[in-house]
């Protein structure tokens, strides 16, 4: 099995930055004279522009008792967006955490998060300290797409596909 990861926008308030362009664009992988296992190959993995969490900086803190709407740019057309969230909490004597995903298509540049989803979370806590042991925040979301995978071929290979995943996270404190 061949792999390979292109890694993206990645980060908890500024995203660092990422190699792939504000158009998107073509990349080569290529394998060389290959291996004992997989012959010489030539692959090409072409995506989209990649997707932008626009309001990324208005998330925080959320309200659980409302819905929370995500917006975002660019992904990889025909495809979905993965949000996550995870929120842990504390009440003093419990601990207790909580998760959800949602998927909406990338052509629809928005998704809320229902009240019903957003009130079975958990209030976030900055730290705690259990049995000496200090917990810090757990509470955050993300937001994600995939590209198509693309199928290739190489000598010594049933079958070869590629795909690309570019996520972003954030921690949050839920109210």
């Amino acid at each position: 099995m061949v792999s390979g990861v292109l890694g993206g926008n990645v980060g908890i308030t500024t995203p660092l930055p990422t190699f792939i362009p504000d158009a998107g664009g073509t990349f080569v992988f290529d394998n060389g004279a290959g291996g004992p296992d997989v012959g010489a190959f030539e692959a090409l993995l072409t995506l989209s522009p990649p997707l932008v969490w626009t309001n990324i900086d208005n998330i925080s803190p959320v309200n659980r008792s409302a819905g929370l709407t995500f917006t975002w740019q660019g992904g990889q057309p025909n495809t979905y967006v993965t949000i996550n969230g995870t929120a842990a909490g504390w009440n003093g004597t419990d601990f207790g955490a909580a998760a959800f995903t949602c998927l909406a298509p990338v052509e629809a540049q928005t998704f809320t998060i229902p009240q019903t989803v957003m009130l079975s979370l958990p209030a976030s806590v900055s730290a705690v300290t259990v049995n000496g042991v200090t917990l810090g925040q757990w509470s955050s979301l993300s937001i994600s797409n995939s590209s198509v995978p693309q199928s290739f071929t190489a000598p010594g290979l049933d079958r070869g596909t590629m795909n690309a995943n570019f996520s972003i996270a954030r921690a949050v404190t839920f109210q």
